[in-house]
């Protein structure tokens, strides 16, 4: 707890084998450790309470997050876990599908360079889970999808999305709003696009879809929706075009075979385009060739 904390010269954390953890064994271990750019290996499997809670909290030059394979959490393991670690640009997977309470609370919030979300397959919630999750992190373009139907999980999505300035697409499974969104999408981008089934209602503001954005059916999201593949993303909101995580030349063309726009990617970058018209157009990249329609 706290063993290297504001160590400001601490430059390379020491391995930690541990694979069996206690409550709170390496709560705020390296905390403010503004010269640490890589962390240590976390091969654990089993998650305690608290026992990763704040571990990399204000290590402002961390790059790099570990991988957490753990499928079975425990409250509040991961809380804080990455908060102020304003240079980590990608998330680590998080493969979990049943989360205990405040699994994640706060776990990249002020993570302002963060692009790229991972993704979140759980389908069990418990109260607080995402609470502040991507709070502040004001480089994200693209939510990850929420598959979760069951919404009596309490305040698990509060504060979630807020001052997630360029966030600009949400997508969700739930039918119905309850207490678990308050103020999740507050000061998220002016407008976007918010995916959802068509019996969710229709209601706005900080706690429900934001202010300005556009309602889109689940079932028609077919023409829009993001593709993924070869760890590339393409997705079109209106007449922009977006395409996040490849490297190399980015082209666009119409169904005459016409290049419309162009662009260089990189690999944690969104590039976008301004389309000139509604219709069908192929994107090709370094990796892959994609029709989409917007």
């Amino acid at each position: 707890y706290q063993l290297f904390q504001d160590c400001a010269s601490l430059t390379q954390a020491p391995e930690l084998p541990a694979t069996e953890l206690a409550a709170r064994c390496y709560m705020s271990m390296v905390w403010n450790c503004t010269r640490l750019t890589q962390a240590p290996a976390l091969p654990a499997t089993k998650m305690v309470t608290s026992c990763y809670d704040g571990i990399f909290m204000g290590c402002t030059a961390l790059t790099q997050a570990p991988e957490l394979p753990a499928m079975e959490l425990s409250d509040g393991c991961y809380g804080g876990m990455f908060d102020g670690c304003t240079a980590l640009t990608k998330a680590p997977e998080l493969p979990a599908t049943e989360l205990p309470i405040y699994c994640y609370v706060l776990m990249f919030t002020g993570c302002t360079s963060l692009t790229q979300a991972p993704e979140l397959p759980a389908t069990e919630l418990s109260e607080g889970c995402y609470y502040g999750m991507f709070n502040g992190c004001a480089s994200l373009t693209q939510a990850p999808e929420l598959h979760n139907t069951d919404v009596r999980a309490d305040s698990c999505c509060n504060r979630m999305f807020g001052g997630c300035s360029n966030l600009s697409l949400i997508k969700v499974n739930f039918t119905e709003w309850t207490r678990w969104t308050r103020v999740w999408v507050s000061g998220v981008a002016p407008t976007g696009t918010f995916v959802c089934p068509k019996s969710l209602a229709e209601e706005y503001g900080e706690n429900r879809i934001p202010e300005g954005w556009k309602m889109v059916d689940l079932d028609e999201w077919t023409s829009t929706q993001s593709v993924d593949a070869a760890h590339c993303d393409i997705w079109a909101e209106g007449l922009s075009l977006f395409v996040r995580g490849t490297e190399g030349r980015i082209e666009v063309y119409d169904l005459n075979g016409r290049l419309v726009r162009s662009a260089e990617g990189k690999e944690h970058e969104t590039v976008r385009f301004v389309l000139p018209g509604k219709g069908t157009y192929v994107v090709k990249t370094e990796t892959k060739s994609v029709k989409i329609m917007n």
